[in-house]
């Protein structure tokens, strides 16, 4: 019996290996990894039982298309298609395996992603992915369980001396963490005996712009010492994982920007300063809070990548409230870098739109090389705040 695969599946396999793994990230408004080969974790996307495990992360392979995911408490495992069968359904493979409808939807999604690739007499599977729904404020969800989170920060610690070392820690290095911006912001940091996924970090909410809060995102507060150690032994093992988000059943992390409640408009002098230097785009939850200390509004991508949507979202405000200008004010290093660059081709591609850098590692004469927009004091901002102004 012949071993040689019919021709539309050998296509299939094609695509698969011509496809990367950010792009169906990206496609889906997920965070994508910030480097092309190994190993790296992200939330499982196979359903809730994970999600009240510590282990229920799915391990994404960079190296390896034909073993590309691996969840080490749900059990499911397979390749490009199975990933992107979990992120539009939020479940495994009907009986462990792609088959049948599930397969041809995978496949359908892979194509789309790819912007075509399946031989012509195959066109007749449904060319247009479905769209993503938007998401869902935890006031209004179905799962009462989720419901009860709508005020997560208030089982949480915002002074350092009642939180864990490493919490503590975390706090103390963020001066700009003050209760009072706590409070503003629903920070908290969460004891270790707290049930769910989020125990034992520093929780941020992730707000619509109508103000109701969406999601809670999870960051680690030992991850700056754990990737110190991870880089130390030469990258072995899995890189630590930094923020937990929900699953994208919950929450599709890619339509909303941090910072993006509308009410924020009547705060001081926020529209004459948006007015002066334009939308503000930062990466990071961080970012954006530090520069609110700053009395700077800006908003965060929570990632090193910009989505469409985040991109539609901003460039509408752009005209409606800062005469098409737009500043970007990622990480000055390598991944914030190609983020920035990448999202300013975007940008020049909308009609009415005016882009710009706030700062690279070249200038200011090298002083903001390798720094992030949270570590800015407040004589810096004054000087870059002065250069913007001046256009």
């Amino acid at each position: 019996m012949s071993s040689t695969k019919p021709a539309y599946l050998s296509d299939v396999d094609d695509l698969i290996e011509q496809t990367d793994v950010s792009d169906v990230l990206m496609h889906f408004g997920q965070t994508p990894p910030n480097k092309s080969s190994g190993e790296f974790r992200m939330p499982c996307v196979f359903g809730d039982s994970c999600d009240d495990s510590s282990y229920g992360t799915l391990t994404v392979n960079l190296s390896e298309t034909a073993k590309r995911i691996y969840c080490h408490t749900c059990g499911t495992r397979g390749n490009l298609l199975t990933l992107i069968h979990g992120l539009q359904t939020g479940r495994s493979p009907s009986g462990g395996r792609l088959r049948g409808d599930e397969f041809k939807q995978a496949v359908q999604t892979l194509q789309t992603i790819h912007g075509g690739g399946l031989p012509a007499k195959q066109t007749s599977l449904p060319t247009k992915s479905p769209a993503l729904e938007p998401n869902v404020p935890l006031k209004d969800a179905e799962n009462e369980r989720a419901r009860q989170l709508v005020n997560l920060h208030q089982s949480g610690v915002t002074d350092p001396a009642e939180m864990a070392p490493a919490a503590g820690r975390y706090f103390r290095s963020r001066p700009y963490l003050t209760e009072e911006m706590c409070e503003k912001w629903k920070v908290a940091s969460l004891p270790s005996s707290t049930k769910g996924t989020l125990r034992g970090r520093v929780i941020y909410s992730i707000d619509s712009e109508a103000g109701d809060v969406l999601a809670w995102a999870g960051r680690d507060p030992d991850y700056d010492a754990k990737r110190q150690k991870w880089l130390k032994a030469n990258k072995s093992g899995t890189e630590p994982m930094k923020h937990r988000f929900p699953t994208q059943k919950m929450f599709r992390k890619g339509l909303e920007l941090y910072g993006q409640q509308a009410n924020r408009l009547a705060e001081g002098e926020y529209r004459d300063r948006i007015a002066e230097i334009g939308i503000l785009v930062v990466e990071g939850m961080n970012d954006v809070i530090r520069l609110d200390a700053l009395k700077q509004p800006a908003v965060g991508v929570m990632s090193n990548r910009m989505t469409d949507a985040q991109v539609e979202k901003v460039v509408h405000w752009a005209r409606r409230l800062a005469g098409g200008r737009i500043a970007l004010m990622f990480d000055n290093d390598e991944q914030g870098i190609d983020g920035a660059k990448e999202t300013l081709w975007k940008l020049h591609q909308q009609d009415g739109i005016q882009p710009r850098l706030v700062w690279s590692r070249e200038m200011f004469g090298r002083v903001f090389d390798g720094r992030q927009p949270e570590s800015v004091t407040e004589p810096e901002w004054q000087t870059i705040g002065d250069r913007l102004r001046q256009g």
